[in-house]
């Protein structure tokens, strides 16, 4: 699946979990941001909850991070965005 994607799997550290920390402050955003503003709607489909997620993610993702001085897209463009794929060639 990963290479379906083209992405890499990391794994986690076993032992020493110092991953475990940054997650949890990524998911206590979501939380934070996104779900607690729709926490008191309705929503009767999948994609009716995550049309009324859309706008909120752009805006967590577009806000500035104070200990980096830089937002969350700015640092995917910067780190993670992946190169363009080549084009297809067609046979001549």
């Amino acid at each position: 699946m990963a290479e379906h994607y083209h992405t890499a799997v990391l794994h986690a550290c076993v032992r020493k979990p110092r991953d475990k920390p940054h997650v949890e402050n990524g998911v206590q955003n979501v939380e934070h941001w996104v779900l607690e503003p729709l926490r008191n709607q309705t929503f009767f489909s999948p994609g009716e909850a995550g049309r009324a997620m859309v706008p909120l993610l752009e805006a967590l993702n577009a806000r500035q991070m104070a200990h980096l001085g830089k937002s969350r897209r700015q640092l995917f463009e910067e780190l993670d965005r992946p190169p363009p794929a080549p084009a297809a060639r067609t046979p001549v």
